[in-house]
């Protein structure tokens, strides 16, 4: 038995990094190339940076109204930043720090148990081919919402947009709007800070909704009475190994390769691919473990009795034995399928289970159709949250170009200390280093595993 739910491997990380790399070196070189200035390509201008490049597609759009807003609205989206830094330095930051602060106890040899890191960076996401679009897509909407409400409040407000567009940093989606710098040098303190606040207000509200929706959902899958079931993805032989015995005590005397015998358990049991694994042996199974679990504990003697049922709800009992009666050659011999796991022989059947959802109803488990559209928003929504909380996270704070950064710049003008601090990034370069060394100690445990 085995799943095939597995981390790929290092080729996939290592070509995810080597595209990255790849993509540095060419937007970094074309910056240097143009010393950071626009050129055009059909008509269109285009700025290269470092890790990156930027379509500028939208024409300048002038202010209609100034002060098109209320208050209310501005001193929220400000609270919404301030938020975000206490969320970051308060729970983010501790949590960054410990990490580090275990993998140096762990490098020294004053802890055997290696940290996990708290985040992934960038470039290792690509490795989950599954997930990719959901990602790719909650990036999308995420940053596209983000710099729409920067543009929408700076017109109410009066501060003209110059252009708008989309570009890739760091091989990932990213859009943006161009401000025009003297109405908008020209705007009060308050204004600014409407402006700067808006994007992570958009990602705030955005992460808000997908807890909702799948709140929302989550309730509904219950009503429905919705539960983690195991199913059979596909009947694989090869995953068995082979042993001919000689007598009823089950005494080795001969193992086999798996040429030997095209067939398994599973196979000889008629278990089609699809089947939901309801009760084994009268236990309800609803995970991999679950199942794995009985296997483990069974002996190459035991019989397991299989509760299956299809998606419709046709249901079934099936025997599956261990050690079966087969022809080889001229003779039948009692042949036992088994693998090894942590050095013990345990029972095998030969199949690949996927975790997946079903509903439950007196000993009957079938899959509706709708289930595949819950399950499917549900998977967007939970990505949709963990993009726009780290997005509305991540910009609150000081890191150079981010909206807190900037959001310090405008508080700056009126307090002394803090403008002494802005003039030499301390604050942006602390959490820079700090975040910096995560990513990469990260990218070390992740690729070393």
């Amino acid at each position: 038995m085995c799943s095939n739910i597995a981390l790929p491997g290092l080729n996939v990380m290592g070509n995810a990094l080597t595209a990255l790399m790849l993509f540095m070196v060419i937007t970094s070189l074309l910056a240097i190339a143009t010393r950071g200035r626009d050129i055009r390509v059909f008509g269109k201008r285009i700025t290269f940076t470092i890790g990156g490049v930027l379509v500028f597609l939208g024409s300048e759009r002038k202010a209609k109204k100034i002060g098109g807003i209320e208050r209310r609205l501005a001193y929220l989206a400000i609270s919404v930043l301030g938020l975000g830094m206490i969320l970051f330095y308060t729970s983010f930051l501790p949590m960054i720090v410990d990490f580090i602060r275990k993998f140096i106890l762990f490098s020294i040899g004053a802890i055997n148990v290696r940290p996990q890191p708290p985040i992934i960076p960038v470039p290792l996401l690509l490795q989950y081919t599954d997930v990719l679009i959901y990602i790719a897509v909650s990036i999308g909407i995420g940053v596209a919402a983000h710099e729409i409400m920067h543009a929408i409040i700076a017109l109410k407000e009066g501060i003209h947009v110059k252009s708008w567009g989309f570009g890739i940093l760091f091989l990932f989606p990213i859009a943006f709007v161009e401000l025009d710098e003297e109405s908008y040098r020209r705007a009060p303190p308050l204004t600014k800070l409407t402006v700067l606040c808006a994007g992570v207000l958009a990602n705030a509200i955005i992460a808000l909704g997908a807890i909702l929706g799948l709140l929302a959902t989550s309730y509904y899958m219950h009503a429905l009475s919705v539960e983690p079931a195991v199913v059979i993805d596909d009947i694989d032989c090869g995953i068995c190994k082979q042993a001919l015995y000689a007598d009823r005590n089950a005494t080795l005397i001969n193992a086999m390769t798996m040429r030997s015998i095209d067939t398994c358990p599973a196979k000889l049991a008629g278990i089609s691919p699809g089947s939901i694994v309801v009760l084994v042996n009268g236990s309800a199974i609803h995970t991999i473990n679950d199942l794995a679990n009985i296997i483990r504990n069974s002996n190459l003697n035991s019989t397991l009795i299989l509760r299956l049922c299809t998606s419709e709800g046709a249901c079934r009992d099936v025997a599956i034995r261990f050690i079966y009666h087969i022809q080889l050659d001229e003779r039948l011999g009692r042949v036992a399928f088994y693998r090894v796991h942590n050095g013990n022989i345990t029972p095998c059947i030969g199949v690949k289970l996927v975790q997946s959802k079903a509903v439950f109803n007196n000993g009957v488990a079938y899959i509706p159709p709708q289930l595949w559209i819950l399950e499917t928003l549900q998977y967007y929504l939970s990505f949709l949250f963990m993009v726009n909380f780290s997005l509305y996270v991540l910009n609150s704070i000081p890191l150079l170009i981010t909206d807190g950064s900037r959001v310090l710049e405008v508080l700056s003008e009126r307090s002394k200390l803090l403008s002494k601090m802005i003039k030499y990034r301390i604050v942006d370069l602390v959490n820079i280093v700090i975040i910096g060394t995560a990513i990469i100690i990260a990218t070390y445990v992740l690729l070393s595993r």
